[in-house]
């Protein structure tokens, strides 16, 4: 069976709504440029939320940004484990089972 490459949700509101795309590009590199928290800390936060709202491929790919901007698998599991307080179990869950089949291999950078 062959898996279908998809464009990311961004290109495809570019194509769709550019001047939309272009006003959203804009809040995103605002927040991620602010120098008052360090991305990889903005990172785990999303892994935080990502796990809350149980939505595995933004687990995935926060978690694999906060891993590129120098955060430890420790401090990955940590934020996994941090979504227990607003998200209970289900996040929780969510969080380890993408972080056991996608991190938990990995060599510490």
């Amino acid at each position: 069976m062959h898996e279908i490459q998809l464009p990311s949700h961004w290109e495809i509101l570019n194509t769709m709504d550019a001047q939309l795309n272009a006003k959203m590009t804009a809040w995103r590199e605002h927040i991620n440029r602010s120098p008052l928290l360090e991305r990889k800390y903005k990172e785990l936060i999303m892994v935080s939320m990502a796990c809350v709202l149980r939505f595995t491929v933004g687990i995935e790919i926060h978690g694999q940004y906060a891993l590129d901007f120098g955060a430890t698998k420790g401090e990955l599991l940590a934020a996994v484990e941090q979504s227990f307080f607003m998200g209970g179990i289900p996040a929780l869950r969510e969080g380890l089972l993408v972080f056991y089949t996608r991190f938990a291999d990995e060599d510490e950078g």
